[in-house]
């Protein structure tokens, strides 16, 4: 395998490259996990991409995992290091199927920052570049197991996985006014036996903790969840 510093340059230098490119101004970050998981991760963990804080900007956290070690904005307030509501949610998921956040390969389909989905430019040459990127890194790091959070990004995985097998799990959730919602999940297998499963985005929900919606996700990833 080719040295590891060599390849993260060569992977920054065509982040870089696509971002001139795609005419975005709010900058860019790709890993939110230590470069070291592109040796070899058993989960992957995606989301669609990155919002505007200047903190957070660049190719890999500063240290660990940025849903654990880093301090994230919510309702205008910089939450102490993971106890943003997403990062939360996340560390939860990652505890349920038995992994450790630094552990997860994380980061988004699309590396390009922006404060919403809608204001990413040139989005068909933006995912493209996402699928590309992505699909070369799953040669490498190799997960059994690939968690996309939000339709685009299922979608795109499942082209790039050449997934087939797909099936829809409606995921129960009781809602704090006591109403049960359901959200759509996914999954899908890929290679001799990858399992890809889509999630809601789990800034908006509780999923995860919720009791209402544990038999689902046992359903989505398997009985050990």
């Amino acid at each position: 395998m080719d040295d590891l510093d060599a390849y993260c340059a060569t992977l920054k230098a065509q982040i870089k490259k696509q971002y001139e490119k795609s005419q975005h101004n709010r900058g860019w970050r790709f890993l939110y996990s230590p470069r070291r998981v592109l040796n070899g991760a058993k989960v992957a963990f995606l989301g669609l991409n990155p919002g505007v804080d200047p903190e957070t900007r660049g190719f890999e956290p500063r240290e660990g995992s940025a849903y654990e070690k880093e301090k994230w904005y919510y309702r205008d307030e910089r939450r102490p290091p993971g106890q943003a509501p997403l990062q939360k949610r996340v560390q939860a998921l990652f505890t349920k199927i038995g992994v450790q956040p630094k552990d997860v390969l994380t980061g988004n389909l699309v590396p390009f920052c922006t404060a919403e989905w809608q204001h990413v430019r040139n989005r068909k040459f933006s995912i493209q570049f996402g699928k590309e990127l992505w699909e070369c890194i799953f040669r490498r790091a190799r997960p059994s197991l690939i968690i996309g959070m939000g339709e685009d990004t299922f979608s795109s995985l499942y082209s790039i996985l050449n997934a087939r097998e797909e099936e829809e799990v409606a995921l129960r959730w009781k809602t704090q006014k006591g109403k049960c919602a359901t959200l759509p999940g996914r999954r899908a297998r890929f290679g001799d036996d990858g399992l890809l499963v889509g999630l809601p985005h789990l800034s908006r929900n509780g999923i995860v903790s919720n009791p209402t919606s544990h038999p689902d996700l046992c359903r989505l990833f398997g009985n050990d969840f």
